[in-house]
């Protein structure tokens, strides 16, 4: 289970370092509307988000492109699926980016909670943007203990947002305990594969015990036979009474 941290603002980095994301946020922008165009022109009603690149000009590394492409192959999926008509013409800056272009690193001193690390246009020179997370958000970081790697930057006016995806830290638990459920008739069979080092009770509870499963069987059987047996003795008293009351009403009659 996930669920996103929004709203993380970076006014605490210098106007230096966010006037570098705008000509980064505007060749994004500009990629990632010509691939929601030529996806929309051909056709491609489910593309493929790992397919090969289209060749365009664009200051934008590869790993950039690949998070363009991907965010309008969602787009284009969602466009079509929803029966639209006139293509999308994308305005607001919004950024989705992975762990190899954006990345929170969490921060070695006290005067920060984290650091953005957002790959630019320049090769090998990344802007790493200081991050103090709300009240709301540190509470949300202690419960959902893992960060995701994917992360969006977007801009309203001239501030700067990111918002991070966050995952559950008993997740994978509770999804191990409520997928398997016994409801058939035979009995349950042990898992497929055991390491060296499985918990010996956790075997325990797998092997099947035969005599409590047939106890458990007839005990289940038991209420519905008696249900029928039941509904079947009122059935036939309920005629053989109204038998007895017909012959009487016939006796009276006559007489």
């Amino acid at each position: 289970m996930k669920k996103a941290l929004t709203h993380i603002s970076l006014e605490s980095a210098n106007a230096g370092k966010l006037d570098e994301l705008s000509p980064l946020a505007e060749e994004y922008l500009r990629v990632c509307q010509l691939y929601v165009d030529r996806l929309i022109g051909e056709g491609v009603r489910q593309p493929n988000k790992y397919a090969d690149l289209p060749k365009i000009e664009t200051m934008l590394s590869a790993r950039w492109q690949r998070c363009a492409w991907q965010q309008a192959c969602g787009m284009v999926q969602s466009w079509f699926s929803n029966g639209r008509k006139n293509p999308p013409v994308l305005k607001q800056i919004n950024i989705q980016g992975n762990a190899n272009v954006i990345k929170l690193e969490q921060s070695k001193k006290s005067g920060y909670d984290y650091w953005l690390r957002v790959s630019t246009l320049v090769k090998g020179k990344p802007v790493y943007l200081p991050v103090k997370l709300h009240k709301y958000a540190k509470a949300m970081i202690k419960q959902w203990e893992k960060l995701s790697t994917g992360i969006r930057l977007n801009r309203q006016g001239k501030r700067w947002y990111a918002t991070s995806p966050s995952r559950n830290r008993n997740a994978r638990r509770r999804e191990s305990i409520a997928s398997s459920v016994d409801i058939g008739s035979n009995p349950p069979s042990p898992p497929p594969t055991v390491g060296r080092s499985a918990n010996i009770e956790q075997l325990k509870r797998w092997e099947p015990s035969t005599k409590e499963f047939r106890r458990k069987q007839k005990l289940n059987a038991c209420p519905e036979s008696q249900r029928f047996a039941g509904s079947w003795l009122r059935q036939s008293k309920g005629r053989s009474l109204q038998r007895q009351r017909d012959q009487r009403r016939t006796q009276s009659i006559d007489r």
